[in-house]
This record gives structure tokens, C-alpha cells and sequence, in this order.
């Protein structure tokens, strides 16, 4: 029927229903996004057509007619294909969906009429200061959050909510706060203060307290996917806990939100980092990592670099820019090409999905010496460089004579072949892959009658380039044989082994020591031609046939599937004195002695390695290629760093390396993180954000309940408040809008059922976290300690089982049971199952928000867990050491300090017969019976009064 009617023509609507002026963001998008886009958008374009871009739009079909005809809906081809009675023609197409509603075809033909305006999606317009409304016989409001709020509260026919009674007010703001409910001495202190600030003096308290970072750490970790295992198949531990302590200093020193991106995002480039600049660029690291055997480290390390790439747009501007990474996005106007010029900013890091977690830092336990180990390690960098540079400018400048190969072999029917090219000759393996151990010989001789160094030039397969870069090698062992003049074969003593790079994961001196299966490599994968120069410690004379015979031992192992040996090398060798000159010079050796002092002090103190990033040398920097239809195998163009043209309204200054870009983020070229941001700290207060898709700001994305107060609260939060998480809060929290009282009339149910316009205070169930920390802390268990290692609680056994990794969960001793939930570890592929069942992510990606469930499994969590009936136990001898006789006391005891009042009459009549139909040999024993009383107690904390706030 509804086919037909449309076959018919498009009635005229009311002319209430339809706007005077025709807005393409509030109006048409939404039409176009939903009917339209899925054939007419990013990724297929049917007929040439798209609208996601204004050019395409308003520009022609295939067929060469016009799409949109502004002024003029009859010449224009939309128009006339949704009105068309032809169902070959009409669009959308029947299998597609049904025909536009008449009030959507009526303003898209008055949109035309009107000049099809074209505007870009709120979300990607710079925020422009909205004017404080200023509502009529206004006395509730507080601050101008509250008369934005009003202002919708009463377009909607509705009134605010008075203030939350005390007790109410206390518990919401401190489990907001710090995650944690507020005791009877303190919420007993707050009732009795009458003075004008009590309430403004619990927030400022609450601010203050070193559980606030404790509490907001778990919505950030959520985002920066947080855990404590590298994910994948093996999921095996690895040390991140310390990134996870720096969030949680960082938030209660209030670090400003935008220097808390660039230290994440850049900490290693910044001019004057610290300590904690460098250990918070672990964020980058928490992408997990592939083990297995037979993986493409290459492959893997693609992985991780989308995934950040990912992460930054989702974790600071709530955007699904992962749709990009196969094709244009379907509803926005990015394109793929843009997906791969912001990877490019990423994509030049040194780690590379390999086991040892390359490259990591060291982290004073102590932090009275975390700068001093620090320093230490900064300073091992620059005395590596002055150890290296000297020898790589010698190395450069030197007339390098290729050694004549006599004959080339190898081990485990590996086959060397020797190649003639343009510079002499070179070593090139043919046949199988190489197995681990093989062993090449080389016999040659040499053009000059002594030599002083040996140059090993590691060549890039002839099929390889920078975009498909070359199988990794090793040298794990060098050694050169030589006729002396006694006629003996003797072995060349080295002095000195250095490379092409400075700080490299493995030193090439490695190479020189017997059975060492690191040494000189370019791994996992080698994307430029390499060199590597050992000195001998003298001059090696030659006899007359000038004969050496050099061998190659490669001995490491490798987890993917071409083992690291030499593939395509050639060998030289030089006669000046230089090298020795060099190797004994006294920059060399007070280098030398430095360095071999600094690892010494450096290991010395007790430290935890994290996985950190760092940039490439330039010399060795990778490139950036658009992937066709998302493979990775597949290289498409070269690309630049870049960010998507929409966010910049100065082209020209577009940021083109790693901390331009995290500058960018944070700037007020950005029309996203600011609003993105504040809307993630109001939907932590609220339950749902002003844009309830915290996830995607985009097209398909829900618009904003109130877009005014949203670029009224992001416009605030990076200019008068100066990008302060606190001041922020305070913001919010000492608004009428935040201290209503949550109880919601009939007329607000029919309304406004999900409180979208906030005409009351905020109730939701506590997060995963909460939950379990609420229960610790009303029973008295609940350990104040901060930070260090993740800690085991209790669960039940064999949960925590993975394939080839024997790790067991250990069940914490002591107060280490009894810590927050913040610091429980994190296991990826079996997260600790309560917190599962609260809706906690696994946390493999980034996640900016929680969906919440209200399922029966949450009720069996909550009875039946270890850990929450010890807590039912706990409260019972608490309250039983109050009021060991009287079981209505000790009940009304309990359930103060579970809910900070007493029960109602009827509540405690209740309470009571569970007590008496759970007591047993104890009954009138004149005595609280301990077990009846934990039966109670469970009873109270699965209360929904418990679990919501």
C-alpha cells in the first residue's frame, strides 16, 4: 500500500509539519543517510552518484543528468526519481527499502526550491560560541548549563526535578568522583553543615582525593585498551601496569587534557621530555601483539598501526575513521586516501610486533628514581651515537675493495651463488628457505695485501622495496680465517663491531661472540640495503695468494615463517690505519667505558621494563602506502602525513609529523576533541552523553540533544578552564541540572522515559568496577593501597586458560585481594569474569562506552561471587561488634552502612524474617547468629539502591 501511494504522487503534507526554512544538516542528511547513502555514498557510488560530498552532489550522473538542480526540483534527477511512479525507476528501489514518506519527499523538493544549501555535519564545523539563553522567571538555575537545560526543559512542556535530599546528593557525587560511596561520618558531616558552600566543599574534597584518579583512569583505560596481556592466541603477560599508575597520577594532579594528549600521543618527541612523557607513549603500545608461529610480523605491525590510527580518532574525536581503512567512509566525507595519510603519522614507530616487545623502557620502582634512571637511559642513547657516528663517517668515506669469491657454500642443502653486478660481485642464496643454524662459507681473495676492517653490505632481495620490504637476517657469529706466515690457519681478533644504526635492538659487538644467536640484524623485516664494519685489532697481513675464508653462522630463530639469515650480501674489506687509530682513540675509548658504565648503573636499579615508542632514525624511516580494498599485500599509492582536509581551515598549516598531529588534535583548528571529550565526562555523570553515540560524531551518529550547551561546555573546557578534567567536573556537578532528585513523575515517564532533556537527576546501575568496589568498601575490606603490579582476587578455577602459555592465575594474599577493581589484572582473552558480566570490554579496542545490560547472570555475580559474600560476612562481624545481641540493630547497623540510612519499618520487618528463616543451631542463643546476619547482608547488597546511584 505504501508502494502505491507513492505511485501516486506526493500529497502535500500539513504545513505544520513542515519547516519554513529547510536546514540540510537537521533536515535533509538525515533522509539522505538513511535512504540513500548505502548506494549513493562512500563506498558505492551506483550510477557516479554520491552525497556524501556537495561537488558530487549537485554535480551529474553517469548518465550525464543533473542530481540536484538548485532552485529547481523538476530538472533535478533526485526529485524526480523519489516522485517517479515507474517502479524501475523510483528510488529507493523496492528491494532496497520503502518509498521516502511524503514529508521527506516535500523537503527535499523545498530544500531544492530553496537553493539546496549544502552544509557540513555539525560535528566537522568549528564550535561558534552560542548566547546563554536566558529563561523566563528563572530561579533554579545555578550556572549556564542549567540555563541551557532549562531552556529545553521547557520547550518540552516539562519542569525541573528540586534538589536531591542530602544523602542522595553525597552518595551520587562520590561514587562520580572517586568511584566509591561516602561513609556515615561523612555523610552525617554533610547534613549538618548548613553553611552556603557545603556542598561546593564536598566537591572540592572529593577532587582532591587520591581515589579520583583511580575512579576516572577506567573510562580512559576503556579507550587507550588497556590490559595486562599482549592479546591474540597466546595472550601472555607483559608489563604495562606502570602507563596504567601514570593515568592515575596524571588525572589527580589534574595534568590539562591537552598536555595529557601530547605525552601520550608524542612523549617521546617533546624538546624537554621526562620520565612520564616517555612511559605515557605506552599508550601506543597497548595494541596487542602476535606471537604465534608462522605470523607476518610485518603483517601484525600493520595491524597495530591502524589500530592506533583507530584509536586516536575514536578515543579523542568519536569518530568511526575505521571504516576508512577499505574504502572511502560511507556516510562522512573521508577518504580512504585520508585514512592512510593520518596512519602515515603513525607508521614510523621502531616496535614491530616482535616477541621482546621492542623498544622498552626502564622504570624505576623507586620514584625518588625514576628521573635519575631516566637520564641514565637517555644518556645511553647519546653515548651509543657518539660511539657510532665517528665510525660511520669513516665507514662512508672509505674506498671499500670487494673481496673475488672463489667459491660460495652453505649448510642443510642451502645453496650460495655467486652474482656478478655493477659494483663487483655478491653472495646471493638460491634453493630452500633457510633452516635455523645453517652456516655460510665464503672462500676469496683479496685485493690489497692487508686489511683493517671488513664491511658486510646486506643487500635488499631483488623483488623487495620499501613498500614490500625484504625477509629479516641475523648475523649471529662472524669469524675470517687467514694463512699466517707460518703457513697456519688462524682466526682475525676484532676490536670493534659497529652498524649503519646507533641504537639498535641488539649491538653488532654481539657478533662476535661464539654461539650468540643475536647480533648484527635487521628484524623482523629489512626495508633498506644494510652494512655492518668489524676491525680487527691489528693490521691483517696477507700471503701472497692473499686468501681469507669467511664464516657466517646463523643461529637465531624467528616467529614467522622465512628464517633470519644473510640472503643477498657482499663483503670488502680496507687497509687504512684509521680503524685501529680509531678503535683506540680516547672518544672511542671514554665512550666505550661510558657505555659499558651506564648499562652497569642502569641495571642496578630496580626497574620494570615497558614497552614505550620511538621514532625511526630518519635514515631508516618507513614509508606509507594506501592499501587497495584494505590488504595489506596490495600497495596502492605512497602517501604523506596528512590529517582530512574537512578539519583544516588553514590547509597550509597542516601538521606533517607525529606531535604537529597531536598538537592538531588538541587545537583550536579541531572542532571535534573538545566536544567529544566533554560529552565523554557528561555521559560518566549522566549515563548518556549529549550525543548519546559517544562512538561516532558522524553522519549516521545520533545529533545532539542540545548542541548549544555542548559547544558551550567544549568552548569552556579548552579556553576559560584551560583544558582542566576537574574544573570541568565542577563544573557540572555544581549545576541544578546535576543535584535534582532522580525520582521521575508519570508525566516524565511518558515524556522523556530515558531523561534526554534532564528534567531530573541522573540513575544508573554502577559500573562493573563500582560495583564491586561499593561491596569492598561498605564491608570495611576494601585496601587504600595504590599502584604497582596488577593483583589476583579471587575467581573461580580454570577460567584462565590459554594455548601454549602455562601462566596461572594466582589468588592474591593479604589487602592485595581486597584493592580496587582499577587494578585487577587485565587479561584480554579471559577478563576477570565479573567485570564481563557488568558489560567491562575485553578491551582488544578501543571502547568509549559501555552498553549496559540488566541481565539474571549480573543477580548470580552478585549472590553468589566469593568475593561479595565475604563482604556479606565482613558487614555482619562489623555490625555485630556493634550490636552483638540485637539482631534488628545489627540489621539497621548494616544497612546504614550499605545505603547510609536506616530501613523503613516494613524494610526491617522484611530484613528480620530472612534473618530468622536462615537462622539455625543459633537461634535464641541470645547472640547475632554471623551466618543469618552475611545471608542479610547479601540480601542488601544486591539491592538495586545498592547497585544505582
Amino acid at each position: 500500500m505504501a508502494f502505491l501511494t507513492a505511485c501516486t504522487g506526493p500529497k502535500e503534507p500539513d504545513s505544520l509539519s513542515l519547516p519554513e526554512t529547510i536546514s540540510f544538516n537537521e533536515h535533509v542528511r538525515p533522509i539522505l543517510t538513511q535512504n540513500c547513502t548505502a548506494c549513493h555514498g562512500g563506498v558505492k557510488k551506483a550510477g557516479e552518484v554520491s552525497f556524501i560530498y556537495q561537488e558530487e552532489a549537485l554535480g551529474y550522473s553517469q548518465s550525464g543528468k543533473r542530481v540536484i538542480a538548485p532552485n529547481h526540483p523538476n530538472r533535478s534527477e533526485l526529485y524526480r526519481r523519489i516522485t517517479s511512479q515507474n517502479p524501475d525507476e523510483r528510488m529507493p528501489p523496492a528491494a532496497h527499502g520503502d518509498p521516502l514518506s511524503d514529508l521527506d519527499i516535500q523537503i527535499l523538493k523545498k530544500w531544492i526550491q530553496q537553493g539546496a544549501n549544502w552544509e557540513e555535519h555539525w560535528a566537522y564545523q568549528k564550535p561558534q560560541a552560542p548566547a546563554v539563553p536566558l529563561p523566563t522567571n528563572d530561579t533554579w538555575s545555578r550556572n549556564d548549563i542549567d540555563r541551557f537545560v532549562l531552556t529545553e526543559i521547557k520547550k518540552h512542556g516539562l519542569a525541573p526535578n528540586p534538589e536531591a535530599d542530602k544523602t542522595s546528593l553525597l552518595r551520587r557525587l562520590t561514587l562520580d568522583l572517586t568511584g566509591l560511596p561516602p561513609s556515615i561520618e561523612e555523610t552525617e558531616a554533610f547534613i549538618s553543615d548548613n553553611t552556603p558552600h557545603a556542598y561546593e566543599a564536598q566537591v572540592d574534597r572529593l577532587l582532591a582525593s587520591p581515589h579520583f584518579g583511580e575512579r576516572w583512569a577506567v573510562p580512559w583505560l576503556d579507550l587507550a585498551r588497556y590490559a595486562d596481556t599482549a592479546g591474540y592466541e597466546k595472550d601472555s603477560y607483559r608489563d604495562m601496569w606502570p602507563y596504567r599508575d601514570w593515568v592515575i597520577r596524571a588525572l589527580n594532579a589534574d595534568m590539562p587534557f591537552d598536555q595529557f594528549t601530547l605525552s601520550q600521543l608524542a612523549g617521546d618527541l617533546l624538546p624537554n621530555k621526562t620520565a612520564d612523557d616517555l612511559l605515557a607513549t605506552a599508550y601506543h603500545r597497548n595494541t596487542k601483539t602476535n606471537v604465534e608461529g608462522g605470523t607476518d610480523d610485518e603483517e601484525f605491525l600493520l595491524a597495530s598501526v591502524i589500530d592506533r590510527s583507530n584509536t586516536v580518532w575514536q578515543g579523542w574525536m568519536g569518530t568511526t575513521f575505521g571504516c576508512v581503512q577499505c574504502h572511502s567512509h560511507p556516510y562522512d566525507p573521508f577518504s580512504q586516501q585520508s585514512y592512510f595519510e593520518f596512519a602515515a603519522f603513525l607508521n614510523n614507530s621502531q616496535d614491530h610486533d616482535t616477541r621482546d616487545e621492542f623498544p622498552k623502557f626502564s622504570y624505576a620502582h623507586d620514584p625518588a628514581k625514576r628521573e635519575e634512571l631516566f637520564q641514565m637511559q637517555e644518556d645511553l642513547r647519546k653515548v651509543n651515537l657518539a660511539y657510532t657516528r665517528p665510525y660511520q663517517d669513516l665507514s662512508q668515506n672509505t674506498d671499500w675493495k670487494p673481496l673475488t669469491y672463489q667459491s660460495a657454500q652453505s649448510t642443510q642443502d642451502v645453496v650460495l651463488s655467486i652474482e656478478r653486478d655493477k659494483a663487483g660481485r655478491e653472495l646471493l642464496q638460491t634453493g630452500p628457505n633457510t633452516p635455523r643454524g645453517t652456516v655460510h662459507t665464503i672462500e676469496a681473495s683479496s685485493p690489497i695485501d692487508s686489511f683493517t676492517a671488513l664491511r658486510v653490505d646486506a643487500l635488499m632481495p631483488l623483488d623487495a622495496s620499501l613498500e614490500i620490504p625484504g625477509p629479516p637476517f641475523v648475523l649471529s657469529f662472524i669469524e675470517i680465517f687467514y694463512e699466517n706466515e707460518s703457513g697456519e690457519e688462524v682466526s682475525v681478533q676484532f676490536e670493534r663491531a659497529i652498524s649503519d644504526e646507533a641504537n639498535t635492538r641488539t649491538s653488532p659487538s654481539e657478533s662476535l661472540e661464539k654461539e650468540n644467536k643475536n647480533g648484527w640484524k635487521a628484524y623482523p623485516r629489512q626495508h633498506y640495503d644494510r652494512w655492518a664494519v668489524f676491525v680487527t685489532k691489528e693490521p691483517i697481513h696477507l700471503k701472497e695468494r692473499k686468501n681469507v675464508r669467511i664464516v657466517l653462522h646463523n643461529l637465531a630463530g624467528h616467529d614467522g615463517a622465512e628464517q633470519p639469515v644473510l640472503r643477498r650480501f657482499r663483503l670488502s674489506v680496507d687497509d687504512q690505519s684509521n680503524w685501529q687509530a680509531l678503535s683506540q682513540s680516547l672518544q672511542i675509548v671514554e665512550a666505550e667505558a661510558a657505555r659499558e658504565k651506564l648499562n652497569r648503573d642502569i641495571k642496578n636499579i630496580e626497574s620494570t621494563a615497558v614497552p614505550i615508542i620511538r621514532e625511526r632514525e630518519t635514515d631508516f624511516s618507513r614509508v606509507t602506502n594506501i592499501f587497495i580494498r584494505g590488504d595489506w599485500l596490495a600497495k596502492g599509492d605512497r602517501v604523506s602525513p596528512a590529517v582530512p582536509a574537512i578539519l583544516l581551515s588553514e590547509p597550509d598549516q597542516k601538521p606533517t609529523d607525529r606531535i604537529e598531529m597531536a598538537k592538531w588534535l588538541v587545537s583550536d583548528e579541531n572542532p571535534l576533541t573538545a566536544r567529544f571529550t566533554v560529552n565523554r565526562h557528561w555521559e560518566q555523570l549522566f549515563g548518556i552523553g549529549i550525543v548519546e553515540t559517544l562512538e561516532d560524531f558522524g553522519s549516521a551518529g545520533l545529533p545532539p540533544s542540545n548542541q548549544a550547551l555542548l559547544d558551550h561546555l567544549a568552548l569552556k573546557f579548552q579556553g576559560d578552564l584551560k583544558w582542566s578534567t576537574k574544573a570541568l567536573l565542577k563544573e557540572i556537578v555544581m549545576s541544578a541540572t546535576y543535584r535534582q532528585s532522580a525520582t521521575i513523575s508519570e508525566e516524565k515517564r511518558n515524556k522523556d522515559p530515558r531523561n534526554i532533556y534532564l528534567s531530573r537527576g541522573p540513575r544508573q546501575r554502577l559500573t562493573a568496577e563500582m560495583v564491586r568496589d561499593n561491596a569492598l568498601k561498605v564491608s570495611g575490606l576494601l585496601s587504600t593501597k595504590q599502584f604497582g603490579k596488577p593483583v589476583m582476587p579471587y575467581q573461580p578455577d580454570k577460567v584462565w586458560r590459554s594455548v601454549y602459555n602455562k601462566e596461572a592465575w594466582e589468588t592474591s594474599e593479604g589487602e592485595d585481594r581486597y584493592r580496587r577493581a582499577v587494578y585487577t589484572y587485565w587479561k584480554r582473552s579471559a577478563t576477570y569474569p565479573s567485570f564481563v558480566t557488568f558489560d567491562a570490554p575485553s578491551r582488544d579496542v578501543c571502547t568509549p562506552r559501555r552498553i549496559a545490560t540488566n541481565t539474571p547472570l549480573q543477580a548470580l555475580v552478585t549472590l553468589n561471587d566469593p568475593v561479595y559474600f565475604e563482604c556479606a560476612e565482613a558487614l555482619a562481624q562489623k555490625a555485630i561488634e556493634a550490636h552483638p545481641e540485637s539482631p534488628s540493630d545489627a540489621i539497621r547497623y548494616a544497612h546504614k552502612q550499605a545505603l547510609l540510612k536506616e530501613p523503613s519499618t516494613e524494610d526491617l520487618e522484611s530484613l528480620l524474617d530472612l534473618y530468622h528463616k536462615s537462622e539455625g543451631s543459633e537461634a535464641n542463643s541470645g547472640t547475632v547468629s554471623k551466618t543469618s546476619l552475611a545471608i542479610v547482608n547479601n540480601a542488601l547488597l544486591n539491592l538495586d539502591a545498592f547497585l544505582t546511584k
